[in-house]
């Protein structure tokens, strides 16, 4: 997973040496799998390989929704453009690959069988 220097004191948190561009988070319904995911590089898209075949038997697709928006916020009114799309993914016996627009947040959905 790439990483970035954080040389900022963000209240309790201290500067750190490696941090990762990608948060990754997951959490389950009886039905669903969620995969949370956020870009923290707000110049570079990322790919995320995901193998969640442990975790039983899964669909052929996932569907990923992202959310992004521009980082040129106008601090006066605090508006900005944000965008939410979503996509299909392909999942092979329970494994596949996520692209993660810069700066996004993006939640993968995987049903199970």
């Amino acid at each position: 997973n790439p990483t970035y220097e954080q040389p900022y004191q963000n209240g309790w948190s201290g500067p750190k040496k490696k941090v990762a561009y990608a948060d990754v988070l997951a959490s389950c319904s009886d039905e669903t799998i969620f995969i949370h995911v956020i870009n923290r590089n707000f110049k570079k898209k990322l790919i995320v390989d995901v193998d969640a075949a442990t975790l039983g038997d899964l669909r052929d697709t996932a569907l990923q929704h992202s959310l992004e928006g521009e980082m040129n916020h106008d601090y006066r009114t605090f508006t900005s453009t944000c965008a939410i799309s979503e996509k299909p993914i392909a999942v092979n016996g329970g494994r596949f690959s996520v692209e993660l627009i810069p700066g996004s947040v993006s939640i993968i959905e995987i049903q199970r069988k």
